[in-house]
C-alpha cells in the first residue's frame, strides 16, 4: 500500500488531526519522521464496530507501507482505520454546518479573547450592560440611525436563538428583555457554551459556519481545543463581521483585527506583555488543507439519488442520519486532480480544443473490483458550473471499449471446437456484412488491412474487422447477451455493428463491466453505501456486497493479461513513456 503524504494530509487535517513538532502524546496528533508517520489515532463508532483511540506508528519505504506498529508496545498490527472524513451535510433551509463542543473543551486563550471583544463585563452584568448600551445610543444618536450595537453576549445569543436580524428600536428591547430572562433562568457557564456553539463566523461557499467547533476545523484545520493564542484571537476578533475578516479570504484585515483583539487582553490582563508581543508578532496562521463545504460532489449525487429511492426527503433533512460510503477521499482528490490537469494539457497541446465553443469535459470512475465499491467517482470538470453528472448521465458510444465482450463471447469454452484462443488466427482483410437492406463494410482507424493476426494482435492494436468477424462467429445475439450479463444494462441491438461500441452506454455501466476481468469473471454490484446510522447510534441498514460469477475465470484471465498488450506494445504504448511502469491491463476506446 502507497502513502502519499500530499494527499495524506489533507485528509488527516480535514478529520481533524493537527501536527506536531514532538512525541505524539493525544489523539488527533501526529508528525512525520523522515519518511515515517507518527500518528494518535483518535476514538469512533463506526457501524460494525467501535475503534478506541492509541498511538501507531507507520513505517513506509518510498512512500509504500512496510509495517504499522503500537508505540505503547511495538507490536506489529495487520491494519488501522483512519475515520471518515465527513464530505457534506444534507442541510436544512437554514444550510448551516455546526460541530456542538463542551465549554470544558474550549481553550481558556478562545474563551478569553472573546469576552475582551464582545462583552468585557460577562461576569459582572445580568443579561445586559447599561454603560456599552449607554455608549451605543449615543452612537446611534450621532448617526441619526441604528449602527451600533452594544450587545453583550446573552443579548447575541437571544438574537440569535430567538429573533431575526432585522435594526429596530422594538427588537433591540425584546432583545434586552430576554436576555435577562435569559440570565436568571441559566447560570454563566451554561450561557457561555450556549453562545460558543450558535455564533456566526462566515460562510464556507453557500453554507453557514456556525460555532467555534466547526469555525476552527474550516479556518485552522484543527479542533477548538488546540487552538493557539494567536488563532484564538484571529478567531475572536472574526465575530464582528466573519466574512469581511475571513482568514483565508482577506488575511490583510484578519491579522490587524487579530491584534486588536490581543492588545485587548493585554489591556485586560489576560495575557502578559510577553505573550502579547510573541502573538502579535507571529504570521497569521491558517490551515494549508481549507476544506470545501461540499467534497465529492458529483459522489455525494449519486448516494442521494439512492438514499431518496429507500429514504423520504424529511427524514434525511431533519433526523440526522449519518450515511457511511465507501468513497476514498485520498483517491477522490487524486481523480479529481488528474482530470483538471489532464483536461488543461490536452487544452494547451491542441490549438483546436482549446478554441472550441464547447469546454472539454471528461469524467474519472474508480470500482474495486473485488468488492464493487465505488473509491472515486469525478462526474466534470466544474461541479459548481454545470452539475450534470457524466459518470451516470452521459450516454456515449464506447467505441473499441466493447471488443473484449466480444472476444469473450467468442473464447468461452462452451463453444466447443468453436472456440477462440489468444493464439487463434483471426483474417484482417475486407469484408462486407448484409444488414436489413444495407451493406456494412467496416475499415480500420488507420484505414489499412493487416492480414492474418492473432487475436492477442487484434485486441492489442484495436483492429476493427477481425473484432466483426469474431462477433459474426460467436453469434451477435450471443455478445449481446454476454455483455448484458457482465454488467452492460442498456439496451443493446442485434447488429453486427454492435461488436465496434455503436450503442450508447453510460462510463459507470462501463466501469462495471470491466471490473468482471479484474475479478476474475465475478460480478460485485457497484455499492456507493455502507450504512445508514440514526442519530443515537442506531443501525438502520447496511448494504451488502452481491457477487455473482457471470463468466469463466479461465477465460477472463487470459483477457487480463492480452489487457496488458494493450499497454506493453498497443494503442496504449505510449503510457509507459509517460512513466506508468506497473502492470496494467486496460482498453482504449474512441
Amino acid at each position: 500500500m502507497r502513502l502519499v503524504r500530499s494527499l495524506l494530509e489533507p485528509k488527516l487535517n480535514h478529520v481533524g488531526y493537527h501536527e506536531v513538532k514532538g512525541r505524539v502524546e493525544n489523539p488527533g496528533e501526529y508528525r512525520y519522521i523522515g519518511d515515517d508517520l507518527e500518528i494518535f489515532l483518535n476514538n469512533f463508532e463506526y457501524p460494525d464496530m467501535e475503534f478506541h483511540a492509541m498511538p501507531v506508528l507507520v513505517e513506509t519505504n518510498r512512500g509504500t507501507v512496510r509495517a504499522i506498529k503500537r508505540l505503547t508496545d511495538g507490536i506489529t498490527l495487520r491494519g488501522v482505520r483512519i475515520e471518515p472524513e465527513l464530505i457534506t451535510s444534507i442541510y436544512d433551509n437554514e444550510m448551516e454546518d455546526r460541530v456542538p463542543v463542551a465549554l470544558a473543551a474550549v481553550p481558556k486563550v478562545l474563551v478569553d479573547a472573546i469576552v475582551a471583544t464582545e462583552d468585557r463585563s460577562f461576569e459582572r452584568h445580568r443579561g445586559i450592560s447599561f454603560r456599552g448600551i449607554s455608549r451605543a445610543i449615543w452612537t446611534d444618536i450621532r448617526a441619526k440611525s441604528l449602527v451600533a450595537g452594544g450587545s453583550t453576549l446573552t443579548q447575541q445569543l437571544t438574537k440569535n436563538l430567538f429573533l431575526n436580524p432585522e435594526r429596530t428600536f422594538r427588537r433591540k428591547g425584546q432583545e434586552a428583555l430576554m436576555a435577562v430572562l435569559l440570565e436568571f433562568r441559566y447560570d454563566k457557564p451554561e450561557i457561555l457554551e450556549a453562545y460558543l456553539n450558535e455564533i456566526y463566523l462566515g460562510q464556507n461557499g453557500s453554507v453557514q459556519i456556525v460555532g467555534v467547533e466547526q469555525a476552527s476545523q474550516v479556518y485552522f484545520g484543527k479542533k477548538v481545543t488546540y487552538l493557539t493564542l494567536p488563532e484564538a484571537a484571529t478567531l475572536a476578533g472574526m465575530i464582528r463581521s466573519p466574512n469581511v475578516l475571513n482568514p483565508l479570504k482577506y488575511p490583510e484585515r484578519a491579522k490587524p483585527r487579530r491584534n486588536v483583539v490581543l492588545r485587548g487582553m493585554l489591556e485586560q490582563r489576560m495575557i502578559s506583555q510577553r505573550e502579547y508581543e510573541e502573538a502579535a508578532a507571529s504570521p497569521l496562521a491558517v490551515t494549508r488543507f481549507p476544506k470545501t463545504s461540499r467534497s465529492a460532489p458529483f459522489f455525494v449525487d449519486l448516494v442521494l439519488k439512492q438514499l431518496r429511492e429507500t429514504y423520504p426527503e424529511t427524514q434525511l433533512k431533519t433526523e440526522g442520519l449519518r450515511i457511511f460510503t465507501t468513497l476514498d477521499t485520498i483517491m477522490q482528490r487524486s481523480a479529481e486532480e488528474a482530470l483538471d490537469v489532464g483536461l488543461g494539457n490536452l487544452e494547451k497541446k491542441y490549438r483546436h480544443v482549446r478554441s472550441s465553443a464547447t469546454p472539454l469535459e471528461g469524467v474519472v470512475l474508480t470500482i474495486q473490483p473485488g468488492s464493487g465499491y465505488v473509491k472515486a467517482l469525478v462526474g466534470g470538470r466544474n461541479y459548481s458550473k454545470t452539475q450534470f453528472n457524466r459518470a451516470i448521465q452521459a450516454r456515449r458510444q464506447p467505441g473499441s471499449l466493447f471488443k473484449p465482450f466480444v472476444y469473450v463471447t467468442a473464447m468461452d469454452p462452451a463453444r466447443g471446437a468453436d472456440v477462440l484462443t489468444a493464439s487463434t488466427m483471426l483474417d484482417d482483410s475486407p469484408i462486407s456484412v448484409q444488414s436489413g437492406a444495407a451493406v456494412w463494410k467496416p475499415q480500420n482507424y488507420d484505414n489499412r488491412f493487416h492480414g492474418r493476426v492473432t487475436v492477442r494482435e487484434a485486441l492489442a492494436h484495436s483492429y476493427n474487422i477481425p473484432a466483426v468477424r469474431a462477433a459474426i462467429d460467436a453469434g451477435v445475439p450471443n455478445v449481446i447477451r454476454t455483455a448484458s450479463d457482465i454488467g452492460v444494462e442498456s439496451k443493446l441491438q442485434p447488429y453486427p455493428s454492435v461488436s465496434l461500441g455503436s450503442f450508447e452506454v453510460t462510463p459507470l455501466e462501463i466501469a462495471y463491466a470491466y471490473s468482471v476481468f479484474a475479478n476474475l469473471g465475478v460480478k460485485a454490484e457497484p455499492i456507493s453505501i455502507l450504512a445508514v446510522v440514526q442519530r443515537d447510534g442506531t443501525l438502520l441498514e447496511t448494504r451488502n456486497v452481491k457477487m455473482k460469477r457471470v463468466a469463466p475465470a479461465s477465460v477472463c484471465y487470459v483477457m487480463n493479461d492480452v489487457l496488458k498488450d494493450v499497454f506493453d506494445y498497443g494503442t496504449a504504448g505510449r503510457a509507459r513513456s509517460l512513466g506508468f511502469q506497473h502492470a496494467y491491463a486496460g482498453k482504449t476506446g474512441t
